[in-house]
């Protein structure tokens, strides 16, 4: 099976799920027996999965470029969605240079599974229902960049908080009005984050080039709860 990258619990924290390079495992925290295991069905090495936390669904994702959603009870696949098309704004590659790579390096699940969310290499942020495959959003910029190592995470009210890579850091986005705000820029680099469950806050390590010295750093963010209305 690999080599094994990742680790998500359910909500309750009576499910772990492990993703290896070429399967996933479910596992009963009680027993610590192995209750089920998903084989790949990507033809290529896993990137990232999760497991929603109410453990009805998990999402894999591929270095081919696809991501696939599971029914995490009966392991029946729902659907497959490719990430591999280049997003980004810009030029085309000039003939005969071939089209860049592009796969998912970090996903997400709503806690009760019905949207899911991937950033890819180039730091585009997709979001999708899940039960339809529809889009809701696809946000490419040309300055973003694969994000930095951490996690991805939606809110208990539909908003996604999204280390996209970039200038701008952090990014939260409203899903049902399909619009997202900056909440941490500046010329700091982020080289690891992690976000609350929640997603109401998140910490950054950090490096900045002041004077000729790199120095390093642990930023803490709490974010405003959303505004009614």
């Amino acid at each position: 099976m690999g080599r094994c990258l990742a680790l998500r619990f359910d909500g309750s924290g009576t499910r772990l799920a492990v993703m290896c390079e070429r399967e996933v495992l479910l596992l009963d925290v009680a027993t610590r027996l192995e209750t089920a295991r998903v084989p790949n069905p990507h033809p290529e090495n896993l990137t990232a999965f999760d497991l929603a936390a109410n453990g009805t669904r998990l999402l894999t994702a591929g270095h081919e470029g696809e991501v696939a959603f599971w029914d995490a009870v009966t392991l029946a696949p729902i659907r497959r969605i490719s990430v591999s098309r280049s997003r980004r704004p810009g030029p085309r590659p000039p003939p005969g240079v071939p089209p860049p790579e592009v796969w998912a390096v970090v996903v997400a699940l709503s806690p009760d599974g019905s949207r899911a969310a991937a950033v890819t290499i180039e730091g585009t942020v997709y979001v999708w229902d899940v039960a339809t495959g529809a889009e809701l959003i696809v946000d490419a910029h040309a300055e973003a960049s694969g994000p930095p190592a951490g996690s991805l995470r939606f809110a208990g009210d539909g908003r996604l908080l999204a280390p996209t890579g970039d200038r701008r850091g952090m990014r939260l986005f409203d899903v049902s009005r399909k619009s997202s705000r900056i909440v941490a820029s500046g010329g700091k680099a982020y080289h690891a984050v992690a976000i609350t469950d929640d997603a109401t806050g998140f910490a950054a390590i950090t490096s900045d080039l002041a004077g000729g010295n790199l120095s390093y750093g642990v930023e803490i963010w709490r974010l405003p709860g959303k505004p009614s209305g």
